[in-house]
């Protein structure tokens, strides 16, 4: 999406595809970030105006990209969440070591992409785009099962309504597989597989974190 948005396109695709066949990360680096610097927003309209009549949806996956540029702060090894990483993952997460494999540069550019990546979503939401919520995780820093609920409130710090973004993680889904008559909606007939909250995340989407209970295959959990 970065590189459809740029007034460079044809040109900074075949860069980027000869740095990476090369593994020149440098040369990546330099082509993306021009592909940045050349946004191009009535490019933007376009693409996302094509997406919504071919029916292509997307899945921004944005705690993933918040994750990639925060490894330079060294208390995100101090999350909570570490304590359910098995120890031989956490090794390879450790901040100092991504920090020095990833590069000031990398890092300082990922933190602009991923402000970037923020407004794209806005922007296809405004046309129209259907989204669903992912996350890419187990990479570092994307907790399995958390990094969901990371998501959904980086959906909403986004533009998406907190109701759009439950969608995005429940009815969507089901309506992308073509399998809502059994999933995605709270109904006689369908899968019993419920989270059961709380407090109302139509009033703050990080109410999906307080969970009562789960109901799994309709087994009160």
């Amino acid at each position: 999406v970065l590189l459809a948005t740029s007034s460079k396109e044809t040109e900074l695709r075949a860069q980027i595809l000869d740095a990476a066949a090369k593994k020149d990360w440098t040369a990546y680096t330099q082509a993306t970030g021009e592909a940045l610097d050349t946004y191009s927003q009535p490019k933007a309209w376009d693409l996302f105006s094509q997406f919504v009549d071919n029916c292509t949806w997307q899945v921004p996956t944005l705690v993933w990209d918040v994750a990639s540029a925060n490894v330079d702060n060294p208390a995100i090894a101090d999350d909570v969440r570490m304590k359910f990483v098995p120890r031989s993952v956490a090794k390879t997460w450790d901040p100092a070591k991504l920090t020095q494999e990833t590069g000031a540069e990398q890092l300082a550019q990922a933190k602009k992409l991923t402000a970037q990546y923020m407004q794209l979503v806005d922007l296809m939401r405004r046309a129209g785009v259907m989204m669903m919520a992912g996350t890419d995780s187990p990479d570092p820093y994307v907790f399995p099962g958390f990094s969901l609920h990371d998501e959904l409130d980086l959906l909403v710090k986004s533009g998406l309504s907190n109701m759009q973004a439950l969608q995005a993680a429940t009815f969507y889904p089901a309506l992308f597989m073509t399998k809502l008559d059994r999933y995605g909606v709270v109904e006689t007939g369908h899968a019993a597989d419920l989270v059961v909250l709380d407090e109302d995340p139509l009033r703050n989407i990080a109410n999906t974190r307080k969970i009562s209970a789960v109901v799994l295959g309709g087994r009160y959990f």
